[in-house]
């Protein structure tokens, strides 16, 4: 599988994240906002994608964001983050 979606925030920490039967497997933390340009808006908005998600025996699959250290093992310093168009696809 890949998961792509649209993110930006203000400073580090935030993270954008897969589960497969409620075990993280992967992932990418959202960077400041800055390049990532998107059609109409260069708003610091970037592309995030996670490759190569393999979930061969799971039942569910899950994605969303999280500030929460505890979760992401980053402290987060930003003080507001975006994330948006989220598409989950399987490509083999």
């Amino acid at each position: 599988y890949r998961l792509t979606c649209i993110a930006r925030a203000e400073g580090p920490g935030p993270c954008i994240y897969v589960m497969a039967d409620d075990k993280k497997l992967k992932e990418i933390p959202v960077y400041g906002n800055s390049g990532g340009e998107m059609p109409n808006q260069n708003k610091g908005w970037s592309v995030v994608t996670i490759d190569s998600i393999e979930v061969s025996t799971a039942r569910s699959i899950g994605y969303g964001v999280s500030t929460d250290q505890f979760l992401t093992q980053r402290p987060c310093r930003a003080q507001w983050f975006s994330a948006c168009d989220f598409k989950l696809e399987k490509i083999k």
